[in-house]
């Protein structure tokens, strides 16, 4: 069985619950085989920062500008250390520029909280797929193109559009 790590940076305990509960839910396609999900939590940056280094996290769940959690500073350790590690941003009070600039630091999603279930579980399922394939073809990593992460931009702004947003320019 193949092993796919999480980790949650979030300072909600609540957040842990909800993506072990979408991961149980999760519905694959029939070409990924059975995956253990080793799920950690950290509630500050340095915690984050600290479990990366130490467990190379396939997928991070992280919250935006949430007091003790810098998700600029995490996001750039993950493109810097870890570029082939997925990022997913769910923030409180999203904006556009918030929302480009995670982008722009490698975020591969950007989320209104609360986090609607159906759109989660489809994003970590697109996330989970992606890390089984990377592993089925470790000979030959994907590479993220500066190119590639702009083009993520428009998805993430359709995303927000369609929550109750204030955007302030």
């Amino acid at each position: 069985m193949k092993v796919c790590r999480i980790l949650i940076a979030d300072r909600d305990p609540h957040t842990h619950t909800r993506v072990c509960h979408a991961l149980k839910e999760l519905r694959l396609p029939r070409y990924v085989d059975a995956v253990d999900f080793r799920v950690e939590r950290a509630a500050t940056s340095e915690e984050a920062i600290q479990r990366i280094a130490r467990n190379a996290p396939h997928i991070v769940v992280l919250e935006h500008h949430a007091p003790g959690l810098d998700s600029c500073a995490i996001l750039r350790t993950l493109k810097r250390d870890y570029p082939h590690t997925t990022a997913i941003v769910a923030a409180t009070r999203p904006s556009i520029p918030a929302a480009v600039q995670a982008i722009q630091l490698g975020a591969a999603e950007f989320l209104a909280k609360p986090l609607s279930a159906p759109q989660f579980r489809e994003i970590l399922a697109d996330a989970v797929t992606h890390h089984m394939r990377d592993l089925a073809h470790s000979d030959c990593p994907p590479a993220r193109s500066p190119a590639r992460t702009l083009m993520r931009i428009p998805a993430a702004l359709a995303r927000l559009a369609t929550t109750a947003v204030s955007l302030h320019y």
